[in-house]
């Protein structure tokens, strides 16, 4: 869960011990913090998970993707000039693991060592993009 107004990301966890299959908090972290912050954030604008279910927050404020493994723990942040020149507003991932970064004008394409590998247009004057999603198995 991604709560931009407080800064945060809470992971939850199904409780399968009981019939009511409740949600419990598996994780929570966040506040305000920049590029070098591992778990705090300046604008998380959206998050999204990878083919094996490590999650990225897009951290609009300070145009970087923040990176956790699925318990919540930091592992990387993303901060190349593709991400320092662009507005971010979300991500996604391919099957091969490389993410899909949206910005009003382009779609950035970073590969796992976190290097730009190409770029597609998506300008349109009359409508700003507000999400990308993909199919992860294709």
């Amino acid at each position: 869960m991604l709560d931009s107004g407080s800064y945060s990301v809470g992971i939850f966890t199904k409780n399968f011990t009981n019939t009511r299959g409740e949600w419990v908090t598996s994780t929570f972290f966040g506040g305000v913090g920049g590029p070098d912050a591992r778990n705090k954030f300046l604008q998380p604008n959206s998050m999204f998970f990878d083919n094996v279910e490590n999650l990225h927050v897009v951290d609009s404020g300070n145009n970087c993707i923040k990176s956790f493994t699925n318990d919540g723990s930091w592992y990387k942040t993303i901060n190349n000039s593709f991400t320092q020149k662009n507005v971010l507003i979300d991500g996604t991932v391919d099957s091969i693991g490389y993410k899909h970064i949206l910005t009003p004008l382009v779609v950035g394409v970073i590969d796992n060592d976190d290097n730009l590998v190409t770029t597609y247009d998506i300008y349109n004057p009359d409508t700003l993009p507000l999400k990308i999603i993909s199919d992860p198995t294709k």
